[in-house]
């Protein structure tokens, strides 16, 4: 059928065009679901692969890893008071941010997974997880300093913490 269009599309109108570019899809469509379905069947064996036509491939899939440490961490006033704006540059491969807010200077926090530690610890802690290296934490308390840190992570894992930097939320 695609052929057929083809030929006809060649000198032809616009509706010629739109016939051969349906049919290309219609074979695109059954080429993708032959290859789903010798792939299915041969579970990696090469002989039936090559008897259905196909010439095998091999895929070597790189193994993900933790990605690197968010870099360039800016913290500024928000329009609104008790709100600040948490930026930083974007990760490679991060999946998502979590940035720890506190207003103990010496606190010692340690999160691992959905476990946070915390000792030596006097004040207020936020956590946040978010998808975006922006965010915007409302509800601080004006004139108070925060001492702010923050770390990506994906599926393998978490980078290394930012540097400590604080802010008096306006």
């Amino acid at each position: 059928n695609l052929e057929t269009t083809y030929n006809e599309a060649q000198g032809g109108g616009p509706a010629e065009t739109t016939a051969q570019d349906a049919a290309e899809i219609v074979l695109d469509d059954l080429m993708r679901k032959e290859a789903g379905y010798v792939d299915r069947i041969a579970d990696g064996n090469v002989v039936i692969i090559t008897s259905a036509g196909f010439t095998p491939t091999e895929t070597v899939h790189t193994p993900l890893a933790p990605p690197l440490k968010p870099e360039n961490m800016k913290l500024k006033h928000g329009d609104q008071p008790g709100t600040i704006t948490i930026t930083c540059d974007k990760v490679e491969d991060a999946k998502g941010f979590v940035t720890i807010m506190t207003t103990d200077q010496n606190a010692v926090i340690a999160v691992a997974g959905q476990d946070v530690q915390v000792s030596s610890f006097a004040g207020t802690l936020i956590l946040n997880v978010s998808s975006s290296r922006k965010t915007t934490h409302g509800s601080l308390v004006s004139a108070t300093r925060y001492y702010v840190r923050r770390y990506a992570f994906n599926a393998a894992g978490r980078s290394p913490d930012t540097d400590v930097i604080s802010i008096v939320a306006p």
